[in-house]
C-alpha cells in the first residue's frame, strides 16, 4: 500500500462553553455527530457462508496440488466458527440454505450444477447484522453489477457496513461461462503453472469491525500454510484504519492558547478553555499510520478541510447547525523521518469560530476528494475488460469487469460516507 493513504480523512469536533456544571446530561447526550461505538469484539455474531453454485466454478475442484480452494470449506468454517454461529447457502439464479453435509460437498466437481450467477441475489438475502461471506468467480455483467452495487449501498453502506474482496489464485480446469459481450464460452486449464492459475474471491459484507477480524483471521490462517498461492486483498470501509482515532488513543504533545479544564466520562471528548479569544488556538498530535489490510491508498497533498458548526438551544438541550463565513480553522501534517510518524496539527482563531457566551460545536474534517482514493494495483492487474473476446487471446487470469466492480465498490461507499482517520472532539470554555 502507499503511505501517500496516510490521512485519509479527519474529524475534529469542538464544543465551547463556560462551564461544564453549565450543560446538563441531556444537552451532553445529544452530541451531533458523536455516535456510540458499534464495535463489540467479543460479541458473537451469525455468520452466513453463500457459495456459488454454476458451473463455471466447477473447474477449481479438479486439479489436486496447490488447491486452496478444495481447502476453502473447512478454512472458512474454523475461521467463521469463533465469530459465531455459521449457516450456509448455495446461489445461482436463487439462494437456498443448506445442511453442513452439503456445504463440505462444494470440494467437489458435481455439486456445481447451477446455469446463472446471480450475485444480487446472494446479496438479497444477506443480513446487514450478520456476517456474509459470498465464494463466487464475480462474473458479472455491468448492468448485473449496477443491481448489486444499489443492493450493497441501500443495505449495507447506508447502514455504515463495510465490504472486502479477496482474490485467490488457484489451479483450474474447466468451462469459463459468460465472457464478453457476445457471452462466449472457453474451456481453460492451468496444469501446475502458477502463472496460469485462475481467480475466485471472497465477497465479504457485514460490521466494519467483523469484516475486518475476519480479513485479519483469513490472512493470518494463509499465511501459516504450506500452499502459498497469491492472495489479495481489498476493503472499502469508514476507516482506512483499524479504527478512527480519537483523544482515547492520540496523545497530545502540545496545545496553545487552550488549557483542559474538566475531564468527561467519555474518553472520546475532552473539555478545554481558552486564554484568548483573539490569539491563535492549536492542538498537536503525534499521529501513527497503521492502515487497515487491503485499505485503499490516498494522495494526502489533495486533503481539504471542512468545518460544522452548531450552537446548544439552552431551552430544549439540542444543538442547532449554523453557518459560520469567518471560520478559518485549518490541519497541518508534517512528516516525522526519524519515527516514521507524523505531527497533526489543528489550528483556529476563538473569535472567528466561537459565538460569544454560547456553548458552540464545531465539527471540523479533514477529507479526501473521491478522486485522491486509489485502487489497489492488482485490480488493474486481474482485470478484464467486458469486450468480445479472441479464443486464441482468452486469458484465464483475469476476471471481467473487475476494475468496474471495484471502482463501483468504492464510489458507493464514498457516497455513502467518506473514510475517516481521525474523530477529535472538544468542550472549549469561551
Amino acid at each position: 500500500m502507499k503511505f501517500l493513504s496516510i490521512v485519509a480523512m479527519m474529524f475534529v469536533t469542538f464544543f465551547f462553553a463556560g462551564c461544564s456544571d453549565d450543560l446538563n446530561s441531556t444537552a451532553l447526550e445529544n452530541l451531533p455527530i458523536i455516535e456510540s461505538p458499534n464495535q463489540n469484539r467479543d460479541e458473537k455474531i451469525p455468520v452466513d457462508v453463500l457459495w456459488d453454485a454454476t458451473i463455471s466454478m466447477q473447474g477449481f475442484t479438479t486439479i489436486a496440488p496447490m488447491n486452496v480452494y478444495r481447502t476453502l470449506p473447512d478454512e472458512i468454517e474454523n475461521i467463521c466458527a469463533s465469530i459465531g454461529d455459521v449457516n450456509f447457502y448455495r446461489f445461482g439464479s436463487d439462494a437456498m440454505k443448506i445442511d453442513r453435509a452439503g456445504y463440505r460437498k462444494f470440494t467437489e466437481p458435481e455439486t456445481y450444477t447451477e446455469l446463472v450467477t446471480s450475485m444480487a441475489n446472494a446479496v438479497e438475502i444477506s443480513n446487514p447484522e450478520h456476517l456474509s461471506i459470498v465464494v463466487t468467480d464475480l462474473f458479472e455483467s455491468e448492468s448485473d453489477w449496477s443491481l448489486v452495487t444499489q443492493r450493497l449501498k441501500d443495505k449495507f453502506f447506508t447502514k455504515h457496513l463495510s465490504t472486502a474482496i479477496i482474490g485467490i489464485r488457484n489451479p483450474f480446469d474447466g468451462k469459463i461461462f459468460d465472457v464478453g459481450l457476445k457471452a462466449q464460452s472457453f474451456s481453460y486449464a492451468t496444469g501446475g503453472d502458477q502463472n496460469r492459475f485462475r481467480p475466485f474471491y471472497l465477497f465479504v459484507l457485514g460490521r466494519e469491525d467483523v469484516v475486518k477480524d475476519f480479513v485479519n483471521r483469513f490472512e493470518k490462517f494463509r499465511r501459516q500454510q504450506v500452499i502459498q498461492n497469491e492472495i489479495e486483498y481489498v476493503i472499502f470501509t469508514e476507516h482506512l484504519t483499524d479504527r478512527a482515532e480519537t483523544f482515547a488513543t492520540l496523545p497530545i504533545i502540545d496545545s496553545q492558547n487552550l488549557f483542559e479544564s474538566v475531564e468527561l466520562e467519555d474518553n472520546r471528548v475532552r473539555e478545554f478553555g481558552i486564554d484568548s479569544p483573539t490569539d491563535p488556538a492549536s492542538v498537536t498530535f503525534n499521529f501513527k499510520y497503521k492502515p487497515t489490510l487491503g485499505a485503499c491508498s490516498i494522495d494526502r497533498n489533495s486533503l481539504q478541510t471542512q468545518i460544522d458548526f452548531f450552537t446548544l438551544d439552552s431551552e430544549s438541550d439540542s444543538w442547532i447547525e449554523t453557518r459560520n463565513a469567518r471560520a478559518d480553522g485549518k490541519f497541518s501534517l508534517e512528516r516525522d523521518e526519524e519515527s516514521e510518524s507524523y505531527l497533526l496539527k489543528f489550528e483556529f482563531t476563538p473569535e472567528r469560530n466561537l459565538q460569544i457566551d454560547r456553548w458552540n460545536f464545531l465539527h471540523a474534517s479533514l477529507k479526501p476528494p473521491a478522486s485522491s482514493f486509489e485502487l489497489p494495483e492488482w485490480i488493474s492487474q486481474w482485470n478484464m475488460g467486458n469486450i468480445d473476446v479472441n479464443p486464441a487471446a482468452f486469458d484465464g487470469t483475469k476476471t471481467t469487469n473487475l476494475l468496474h466492480i471495484a471502482q463501483s465498490l468504492l464510489d458507493a461507499q464514498f457516497e455513502s460516507s467518506q473514510p475517516s482517520l481521525v474523530d477529535l472532539y472538544f468542550l472549549i470554555e469561551n
